[in-house]
């Protein structure tokens, strides 16, 4: 598992931190509360959900000022829906149906706001002066629904050419970036020597994750800092941000747009036996520490078939390229995340932790942050696909009831029969 910093405490002056929200640069949104429902029936989808479980998410943070009056600003991740309609994420699948139930927070100067960043994650941003024992307070519950999804038979033929024009390119694939060293020599000829020159994209992707996931031998005591992708080449460790940046890089070298994907896991046990009703606690203060499983994977793009979740690190021991189980729960696409009100070049941060809180220089608190979850409903693959139609059902449905009646009169003649003898 990933070693995270769940919270960022980080000291600036007073006026660094408070700027108004319209000069932090972010546009002003409020989400509203999305259809769990998956509407497939105008598309073949080239996925299969495995299984789908439904959590209720109870998401509670307090920060208590201990001495004299201070300042804080509050930047806090939401559990977003992964079917955003927006150009850089309309062709994900299901992996995370999220709608948020309700959102209280408590004790802050100005109504809170809820941003939306440039890879469509969303957050609530809020500031808060407290004096002396005074605390804000948080508290939030979802029903999320993660979807265990695989795209083991692709039908190659959907795949289409790249826009390198486009918003997908410009974000994920086009330049070299600090983690993400696409223009590196080594890396370069590390991916070239991977794949051949009639490779598709998933052909090429196979062959990179198998490579990160056998070269790299996974070291858990590297610290919160990420390390990058050239970094871990050469020195053959690293946790699950260096199996997913180095992944990333070859991709991106092969002109394949991809992107780390950061969260929470329930557990590092892919055979995780999901109940009905249980209940798990995740929980990080400033004196018992945490017990939040966090982790990063990746998606890649794909044109014609869309973005396809593996995760390199778990690949060392399952088979997870192109597969994505119900574990996982998603905080953040993207990297190279906004500090609210610090300037350039220092407001960036590769992988978000989350939360984060800005402080005066001198202040004293104690914080809680808990992460309680519930499954309430859990659906395999037994039961009816997403992609069978109301016309495949009622056919189906037409031939089985023409079995049933010819065997019922076949077994009248026969009955008949033995009577007349």
């Amino acid at each position: 598992m990933k070693n995270i910093k769940l919270l960022i405490i980080t000291e600036f002056v007073f006026f660094s931190i408070f700027l108004p929200f319209s000069v932090i640069g972010y546009n002003h949104v409020i989400l509203n509360s999305r259809n769990l429902s998956h509407n497939s029936a105008d598309q073949t989808n080239p996925y299969e959900i495995e299984q789908g479980i439904t959590y209720e998410v109870e998401v509670n943070f307090s920060l208590t000022n201990l001495a004299g009056s201070n300042k804080y600003l509050f930047k806090l991740s939401r559990l977003d829906d992964r079917e955003v309609d927006s150009p850089s994420d309309q062709f994900c699948p299901p992996y995370q149906m999220s709608d948020i139930l309700y959102s209280d927070i408590d004790n802050t100067d100005e109504e809170p706001a809820v941003i939306v960043d440039r890879f469509g994650n969303s957050y609530d941003l809020f500031n808060s002066t407290l004096n002396s024992n005074e605390k804000v307070i948080l508290n939030q519950k979802y029903s999320v629904k993660l979807n265990e999804i695989t795209f083991e038979d692709v039908d190659y033929s959907l795949i289409t050419e790249y826009d390198t024009s486009s918003e997908i390119f410009a974000l994920y694939c086009n330049k070299s970036e600090p983690n993400f060293e696409r223009d590196d020599p080594n890396l370069i000829q590390v991916s070239n020597n991977l794949v051949g020159p009639s490779d598709n994209p998933i052909e090429k992707a196979e062959k990179i994750c198998d490579w990160v996931s056998s070269y790299l031998e996974y070291d858990d005591s590297l610290g919160a800092a990420e390390k990058g992708a050239l970094w871990a080449y050469e020195n053959g460790i690293g946790d699950c941000s260096e199996f997913s940046s180095l992944m990333i890089t070859l991709l991106r070298i092969q002109g394949i747009p991809s992107r780390k994907v950061t969260g929470y896991m329930i557990s590092n046990n892919p055979n995780f036996d999901y109940e009905k009703g249980k209940s798990l606690e995740f929980s990080a203060d400033n004196s018992e520490g945490s017990n939040f499983l966090g982790h990063s994977w990746i998606e890649y793009y794909v044109a014609g078939v869309g973005w396809i979740a593996s995760d390199p690190t778990f690949h060392r021991e399952y088979n997870y390229f192109n597969r994505i189980d119900s574990l996982r729960f998603n905080l953040n696409i993207g990297s190279w995340f906004t500090i609210p009100g610090i300037a350039p070049p220092n407001n960036k941060i590769s992988e978000f932790s989350n939360p984060l809180v800005l402080y005066q220089s001198g202040a004293s608190f104690e914080f809680e942050y808990g992460f309680n979850i519930t499954i309430m409903d859990i659906e395999s693959s037994d039961l009816p696909k997403e992609s069978l139609n109301l016309d495949q059902g009622m056919t189906n449905l037409l031939i089985l009831c023409g079995v049933i009646i010819g065997i019922i009169g076949l077994l009248g003649i026969l009955i008949r029969k033995r009577n007349r003898n």
